[in-house]
């Protein structure tokens, strides 16, 4: 079998769509996206594979800056590895991903990051699972409500709420913020509540779930922090639910010892997402690793690629 490895032009972004939509069943809505929401997009950031003019399987690279010890750090986020099923099984995934990754040093990735359900086709490699920390409250008495307040969605307000130290913390522009953010944010139909000028919390009050799912918080102290997850607590209470789950760990405490009290607190990391180191210091890679599984850094969902 011959194949050629080169980027996708944007005249050809309707053939990529639809090998995406294909083979993950998705609507074109979904992955137009990549292409005209995200501003850090660059041309050729999708990969290729043709086969007698056709093309039958793909790598995209979404860049993603993120802000740690006063340095901007950009990684690679793998998106979208998909070959036609009359394709599998000769090697093009590894082929593209091993193209992708040759150029990632000169491109000045600093690492690269992936979620997947099939580690080890990764691991072949160098790629490393990394749980990212996660957990669930389940209130099992309750607890007094709390006021709130409902801030507006629009993104340049929810901007300004995004000065935080927590590590690794995704740069957010406001073209990110109105594009890809507010599509995630309108697909998850979720709301959020500000606490005193100084954070925020978004919460998924879904209609036909038992779990209530915070995607994201922003609090620049403990006491904010403490009074944001509180909040997300009394909202799945005053909708009769009882389980909780936070897509991340909180910052500035442990939340069994803050919370144990209100009923069972679960750390339930997440096991699908993987990291490789492209151009750091062995010591720079295993911080950067470790405050993703401490849950100290995370990927909220609507970054999710």
């Amino acid at each position: 079998m011959t194949f050629t490895l080169r980027p996708v032009a944007p005249a050809e972004y309707a053939e990529t769509l639809s090998l995406w939509r294909n083979v993950f069943g998705v609507h074109d809505e979904y992955f137009t996206r990549y292409y005209h929401s995200d501003p850090f997009y660059r041309p050729g950031d999708t990969l290729g594979a043709w086969i007698d003019g056709r093309l039958v399987s793909t790598v995209h690279t979404c860049r993603r800056p993120v802000r740690w010890r006063n340095r901007t750090y950009t990684y690679a986020a793998v998106a979208n590895v998909a070959t036609l099923p009359e394709h599998r099984g000769r090697g093009l995934s590894q082929a593209l991903l091993s193209a992708v990754m040759a150029g990632w040093q000169a491109d000045g990735f600093s690492f690269g990051q992936l979620g997947t359900g099939i580690p080890a086709f990764y691991e072949r490699q160098g790629w490393e699972v990394m749980p990212m920390g996660k957990f669930r409250i389940t209130l099992e008495r309750l607890i007094p409500l709390t006021p709130f307040h409902p801030i507006s969605e629009d993104m340049d307000i929810l901007a300004r709420y995004l000065r935080s130290t927590r590590p690794l913390l995704l740069e957010r522009t406001p073209d990110y913020m109105a594009g890809w953010v507010s599509y995630e944010r309108s697909k998850l139909g979720t709301e959020t509540w500000a606490i005193g000028g100084h954070g925020y919390i978004t919460v998924h009050l879904p209609q036909d779930s038992s779990e209530v799912q915070v995607q994201e918080w922003i609090a620049p102290n403990a006491e904010t922090e403490q009074a944001l997850i509180l909040t997300a607590l009394c909202a799945a209470q005053r909708h009769g639910i009882s389980q909780v789950s936070f897509h991340g760990m909180p910052q500035f405490f442990d939340p069994v010892a803050v919370f144990g009290a209100l009923g069972t607190v679960t750390l339930t990391p997440e096991e699908h997402a993987m990291i490789r180191n492209v151009c750091l210091t062995d010591e720079e890679y295993d911080a950067v690793k470790g405050a993703y599984i401490a849950g100290q850094a995370t990927c909220w969902p609507a970054d999710w690629y």
